[in-house]
This record gives C-alpha cells, structure tokens and sequence, in this order.
C-alpha cells in the first residue's frame, strides 16, 4: 500500500488528495493544514465574501465531504515542523511521525509585512479568519485605509467602496498594478477605481502611522493625513519555503520543481504558487501567484506521485474582479512594448493583444472579454496566427506612449 503525504490544504493540497485517490484507490492519504478549517476556496474572500454574497460554509470545497469516505485522513490546525528525507518521514508540531513514499509540498504562501505595522491592528487578509475581521469593519461611512494596489489591495478597495466605506489607497510605486502589467492596464483600471470613488495616492509609503488605543488610525501622507477606522496591508506574499529548505531541496523564491513537479528529491513534489517551475518553450523558471497554478499543478503532480508521465505546461494566466468588471491576463505581457488594441482603453470592454518584437503574439489583457482570452489561449498553445477579423478590428498601440 503507497503512503502520500500532503503538507498544505489549501486548493492544491485538495486538489492533489482527490487526484491521489483516483489514480491509487487503494493507498494511504494524509493531508496537513496549519489552519483549523477544513479546505476552502480563496478567491471569494477579496470579493464575494466581502460583500456578504457567500458564506463562511460556502467556501468549503464542496468534494472535502468525501474525505471520510474515500478513506483521505485530514490533519487540521497540524504544522509540519521537519523532513527527513533519508528516512522518508515527516514530523508534526506535536512529536507525530508520519511515514511516505512520495511526499507533497502545497504550502502556498504568505503576507509579506511591513515592520513599521502594529501587526496586532492591521489586517492581512489571507485566511477566512482574516476576512471575517475585514468584513465586519465594513460598514458604510466607515473609512478604510489600504497599503498596496496589488490585486489584493484593488479587490479590497473596490467590495470596501461598494459596501459604502469611504477608501484611499496608498501605493509606492508610481501606478496601480506596476508588477507584471503595462501602464496602458495600469492607467485603465486605476480610471475605474477613481470614477467609483475610490482614492489613489502613487508613488508614496505611509510616513508614519498613528494608532491610537480604540479610535482612529492617522497615516500621514507627504501632503495630508488620512484618518482610518481599519487598515488593510496587501503588499505581495512570501512562498513557504522554509521547511523545504530545511530538508535540502532546492528554493529559489520558491521550490523549483521540474515540468513533473518533480523536486532534486525523487520522492518529493510540490505544486501551487509555492513552486518555481519551466515556463513556455524556453523553460524559463518562473514562480506563479495564480488560481491557475494550484488547481492544475495537483493533477499533474499526483499523476507523477503515482508513476505517471504527465507534464505541465500551462499557459499563465490570472484574473481579477473588481467594481462587477472581469480583467483576465494570459501569457506574457509584462515587459512589451508593442499591442494590438481591440475596443477603447475607457470604455467597460477591450482586450490588449501583447507582440514580440516579430509581431507575433504573446499574451493578452481583457476587460469583460473572456471570449477574445479563449482565442487567443487557442492561439498560443497552437502557435498560430491571430484570426483575420480580430487583426481588422484592432489598431496598433505603444506602451512607451501610455507611459510617456
């Protein structure tokens, strides 16, 4: 009988213990969270969750209800705390040994912090707890603080503005967006916000912060203070790494895994926005904070765990929903230069078609337009040309001229 041990259960933890079952009905499955809930979706709880459209219950992943009857053990509020990679045995905070033949590594991340923060009165939204705090600061009239215009912090801004909160968010870079999307994407959405009333300061850090004992929180700005009943900190994660680490494998911003998932360790996998892994042709090692990356890589790192040849080779691809409007990116589109527009930059529906220096497509940026990503995921896994009507009804736009 195989033993797999999944440390992490979050989606792709899940994901990897269902296909685990599937692919080897008659094995041992553990799998570990430091959590104490049951495995539960993510996305909602900058959105849906916020704005009381689902409930706590309603996250749970509907299938963890087989859990009991598929014979898959769930470790709750459990930390993995060592690997023993010669004895292929993983140990548990409370002294707990647990042996295994191939081994998953699903830790996902977490909050990056900022150390002039009260950590105690900023909120990091990243688990259920988390954004069940959010949520009940998020009455109307209440003004809400957010530090970084990531996607965590637009999502957040726009469900607090549309529960009726009063929002400023504070960004040091000089847009909205800036890490892996060009200033024509950047500029639209920061546009969306503003004319939905939300406040967007660039290009500045919060002076300072001033908590007081139960009243108001005061961020000075270089030209004014805000004055605060909650604070919002989204200012990117940091990849849990630490354990694989400690057991020897190899981290660079994360676990680098092969196009199986595969670890320097054979018996070892790892799969989620944990991973550093190939990407494109090219192999290019990148790691990905995609709902994508943890709902695919499970599939194909538990077929491997099983002795299956299965690899990854996904096209990347995220999205965003904000203010009711769906922006989704595929493929690369962070440093070009040269786009092909479909539709006008402010109006509810376009979509950017991101060139090579050969003008050949690379990736592509859409607002409300899902079906121009379906084509051109089409486009791109086939290497083929941009269809004939899409080419005559878009117009050629630079990134160097939106920056300018």
């Amino acid at each position: 009988m195989k033993r797999y041990v999944i440390v992490g259960s979050g989606l792709a933890g899940h994901r990897a213990a269902i296909a685990l079952r599937n692919f080897d009905p008659g094995s041992r499955i553990h799998i570990f969270g430091e959590e104490p809930h049951l495995p539960y979706d993510r996305p909602p709880l900058t959105k849906d969750f916020l704005l009381g459209k689902v409930e706590e219950a309603q996250l749970t992943f509907s299938d963890v209800q087989t859990y009991e009857m598929v014979d898959i053990q769930h470790h709750q509020a459990t930390r993995i705390v060592a690997i023993d990679r010669d004895q292929r045995c993983i140990m548990t905070d409370r002294n707990e040994v647990f042996e295994y033949d191939r081994l998953l590594l699903a830790t996902g991340s977490r909050p990056r912090r900022l150390p002039e923060i009260d950590d105690a009165r900023a909120i990091y939204l990243r688990t259920i707890d988390d954004a069940v705090r959010l949520r009940s600061v998020l009455d109307p009239g209440r003004r809400i603080g957010i530090i970084g215009a990531g996607f965590v912090g637009l999502e957040v801004a726009a469900a607090a503005r549309e529960r009726g909160c009063e929002v400023c968010v504070i960004e040091s870079a000089g847009s909205v967006l800036s890490r892996g999307l060009p200033p024509l994407v950047s500029n639209a959405i920061q546009r969306l916000h503003s004319s939905r009333g939300v406040e967007i300061v660039c290009g500045q850090t919060a002076k300072g912060i001033e908590w007081t004992r139960r009243g108001p929180i005061n961020i000075e700005l270089s030209h004014r203070v805000f004055t605060a009943d909650a604070v919002v900190v989204g200012v990117g994660v940091i990849p849990n790494t630490e354990l694989a680490a400690a057991a020897g494998l190899e981290v660079n911003n994360g676990i680098v895994v092969n196009r199986h998932l595969r670890t320097v360790d054979p018996a070892i996998f790892a799969a989620g926005e944990v991973t550093k892994h190939p990407v494109g042709k090219a192999g290019t090692l990148l790691r990905l904070e995609s709902w994508n990356v943890a709902h695919k890589q499970p599939l194909i790192a538990a077929a491997g765990m099983t002795g299956r040849d299965f690899i990854y080779d996904e096209i990347p691809w995220l999205w965003s929903d904000q203010f009711g409007h769906n922006l989704q990116i595929l493929g690369d589109v962070a440093d070009t230069e040269e786009f092909l527009l479909r539709g006008h930059l402010d109006s509810e529906q376009w979509t950017l078609i991101a060139l090579n220096l050969a003008a050949e497509p690379i990736g592509a940026v859409a607002l409300n337009r899902g079906r121009d990503i379906s084509m051109m995921r089409r486009v791109l896994k086939n290497g083929g040309n941009l269809p004939l009507d899409v080419t005559s009804s878009s117009r050629p736009v630079s990134a160097k001229i939106a920056a300018a």
